[in-house]
């Protein structure tokens, strides 16, 4: 059952990512090309932090495409590579705080400051829970 969760709350952050990406685009504020999406740092708009946006969305796609090859690449390729989905996070969190119009609203940076309260959380509670799966093994 968890690794259903888990698949479809994946699809689902995909799924919403590139409704993100897809809305700026679209939208007038930003002059962003179909390129700058997957290519880092070389935007006119804000090269540095929507760069930080084309690395997470890249490593967040490796990791996709090496889920659906899973077992054609082995257990310990896939795994490599998906540890990039805990890595992208804090890179999207960098994107986050400078490539938007809202980024320096309050509500945004609460929001912000909330989803890294809460990530911090999880992963305190999945490293003590890693510590007790290992406790009086020999």
């Amino acid at each position: 059952m968890f690794d259903a969760v888990h698949r479809n709350a994946s699809l689902l952050a995909i799924a919403f990512l590139f409704v993100h990406i897809g809305t700026s685009l679209l939208d007038g504020f930003a002059p962003i090309r179909l390129i700058d999406v997957a290519i880092p740092f070389g935007s006119a708009y804000r090269p540095l932090r929507l760069g930080f946006g084309a690395v997470a969305f890249d490593w967040l796609i490796a990791v996709a495409l090496t889920s659906v090859f899973r077992r054609r690449l082995g257990y310990r390729g896939w795994r490599a590579t998906h540890w990039l989905a805990y890595a992208s996070w804090p890179v999207a969190v960098l994107h986050g705080l400078g490539a938007g119009s809202d980024t320096k609203t309050i509500w945004m940076l609460g929001l912000t400051g909330a989803c890294v309260i809460a990530v911090v959380v999880a992963v305190f509670a999945r490293a003590a829970d890693a510590g007790r799966s290992t406790w009086g093994r020999g």
